[in-house]
């Protein structure tokens, strides 16, 4: 995933969703799991919701794509050299 740069959304086994999302993970019920990056990764950013169709796979990441755009631009000033 990471080395891929690749958007994933769906249902998240249950060791993923503990990693994600520590507190509530039980209450996962679709997520999104999105790079960080610009030249390289900085991270992932996880996007979760109760609905199990909120996120899966085979939707349109555009926004997404967008989303990780502006963070990886925003904190990118902020990262140690």
């Amino acid at each position: 995933l990471i080395d891929a740069k690749n958007i994933q959304c769906g249902h998240m086994t249950t060791e993923q969703a503990q990693l994600l999302f520590e507190s509530g993970s039980e209450r996962l019920g679709s997520g999104a799991v999105i790079p960080i990056a610009d030249a390289e990764t900085y991270g992932l950013l996880g996007l979760g919701s109760e609905d199990e169709q909120h996120y899966y796979a085979g939707m349109g990441t555009d926004f997404l794509k967008q989303l990780t755009d502006l963070v990886s631009a925003a904190i990118k000033p902020h990262l140690k050299k």
